[in-house]
């Protein structure tokens, strides 16, 4: 046996505590060319042709706003909506629903893809290139989330369904007690399986953008991952929500110092504190927002990367050129 002392010079953080790699979404997050695709996602969602549904929960939106945006959390999702009402809002809230996962959908493979470019091979995509590989990649996009939509919507219809079954029973209050009970737990079910399948989308739109995959593959690989290593998957989306709200708070910040210094060194009396424009407000929470946005899908790609390095053994640097 060699009993020889060894010294370490350096020690390998990324190799030995892989969740380190997701700092360096920071550094692609505020990238011009990542906060213009999120730019351009935001202000897809500023197009709302319904009127602006009553938020019903608002506690479950701010549980699910605690590490991100509360206006991305209740706009893309609106899982009280989903959940509680299904399609009793009419097929509109549905369509609008499904136009804006779509401009996520197309917003994360872009990002994702100007991420692993810049961690693995050190090189900066132009926004032209951005937009023409979202555009290449048009239809596993629209079919990965046309698929998850089915399969959220059957999982709601399944919901709904079971919700009557408790109403339905006439045999005494012991066996409805019973029957609430066994919908609570298919409830709590019901939402682990929407969490694997939002999740499993969210991972396959990075599948899209790295391994050139198609839709359906995209999201078979993502609820692949998620199920195979849930902990870790959750521990991920946890700390990227987390770095996500870390980079919203710092732009803030940043925007809201120089906003007042911009407008004290212009104003006439120092007496008076200086009143921010409406203009300079919806700008500063629209940068704000996107950065969030953009924060999120840059740490889903590294994600990824860290998962398909664990789970599939493919190096961590190994791409997909789109031909």
């Amino acid at each position: 046996m060699n009993k020889d002392a060894v010294r370490v010079g350096q020690i390998d953080l990324p190799a030995v505590f892989p969740s380190v790699r997701l700092l360096e979404s920071l550094r692609a997050a505020w990238s011009i060319p990542c906060l213009i695709v999120a730019f351009l996602v935001y202000a897809g969602f500023q197009l709302n042709p319904l009127e602006t549904f009553e938020n019903e929960s608002p506690d479950l939106t701010s549980a699910v706003s605690t590490f991100g945006s509360a206006t991305l959390a209740q706009w893309v999702f609106s899982i009280e909506v989903i959940l509680v009402y299904g399609m009793t809002r009419g097929f509109a809230v549905l369509g609008l629903l499904v136009l804006r996962m779509l401009f996520l959908g197309f917003a994360a493979v872009g990002i994702a893809r100007f991420t692993a470019l810049l961690v693995n091979r050190h090189e900066r995509s132009g926004v032209l290139q951005i937009l023409r590989f979202m555009a290449g990649c048009w239809k596993p996009i629209v079919v990965s989330t046309f698929l998850t939509i089915a399969i959220v919507l059957l999982g709601v219809l399944c919901f709904r369904f079971a919700g009557y079954l408790p109403t339905w029973s006439s045999r005494g209050p012991n066996h409805a007690d019973a029957l609430n009970i066994v919908f609570w737990l298919y409830s709590l079910l019901t939402l682990v399986g929407l969490y694997v399948v939002l999740a499993g989308w969210l991972l396959g739109l990075s599948a899209i953008a790295i391994d050139g995959d198609d839709g359906a593959e995209a999201l078979s690989r993502g609820i692949s991952f998620v199920l195979s290593r849930f902990r870790r998957t959750s521990c991920f989306l946890i700390l990227i929500g987390l770095l996500a709200s870390v980079a919203g708070k710092i732009t803030a910040v940043c925007l809201t110092v120089s906003g007042r210094v911009a407008l004290r060194s212009i104003s006439k009396s120092p007496q008076i504190p200086p009143m921010v424009s409406e203009g300079v407000a919806s700008f500063q929470t629209g940068l704000t927002e996107c950065v969030h946005l953009s924060a999120f899908c840059c740490g889903l790609a590294i994600a990824y990367l860290i998962l398909r390095q664990v789970i599939d053994n493919v190096d961590f640097r190994e791409i997909y050129d789109q031909k």
